[in-house]
């Protein structure tokens, strides 16, 4: 009887861990679109328009509501970065990427994302700016009024990383973000200029 009930034993968990590698591997996988949901929504790429006027030219959104001003000679080029996901390069004339990466002159890119979760971990970290390791950390700054979190972190090597999160409407983040070489360093102050541009319609 003892040897029937451990041939039983072993039986039946046999067929339990049969029965996980059958569900591990049919059981349908979420589709990519599916994948996408979980993570935020990025701004669709028609809402973004280029409009010259005397002052200058400027990015306008009107969906999203807001503006900036493009430094003078400097490139526009909406960029997927996968799927359903858009962001806008704003490069200087001598700018050079390289998989995606500045390689040379300046850039800035610009996104808007909806997200709740995205917005609540801005809010919360605005609430308690702190420095995350030895080359990275957060500030809060005031875009337009409105507080908003940015992070700063890089090296000598690299160059300097600054990414702006502006939570200017419920469960809506603007996010501007820039690598300064270490050879162009004057590119923060673009960068800055573009901030100091930003109005919300």
């Amino acid at each position: 009887m003892r040897r029937k009930k451990f041939w039983f034993l072993i039986i039946g968990a046999l067929i339990v861990i049969a029965g996980f590698f059958i569900y591990l591997f049919l059981a349908p996988e979420p589709s990519q679109e599916e994948w996408v949901e979980i993570g935020p929504k990025f701004e669709e790429p028609q809402y973004y328009e280029l409009q010259e006027t005397e002052e200058g030219t400027f990015l306008v959104n009107k969906h999203a509501g807001f503006s900036l001003k493009v430094p003078d000679g400097w490139k526009v080029e909406k960029v997927n970065t996968g799927i359903d996901q858009w962001i806008v390069n704003l490069l200087s004339p001598d700018a050079i990427l390289e998989n995606s990466q500045l390689q040379q002159g300046c850039g800035v890119s610009v996104w808007v994302e909806y997200d709740e979760r995205s917005y609540n971990n801005t809010l919360a970290n605005l609430e308690n700016p702190k420095k995350i390791s030895e080359y990275v950390s957060y500030q809060k700054i005031k875009i337009q009024g409105i507080n908003s979190l940015q992070l700063i972190g890089g090296s000598d090597k690299i160059g300097k990383i600054i990414g702006s999160k502006v939570p200017f409407k419920q469960n809506t983040l603007l996010i501007i973000d820039t690598r300064v070489l270490p050879k162009t360093p004057e590119c923060e102050i673009f960068y800055n200029q573009i901030l100091d541009s930003i109005n919300f319609l």
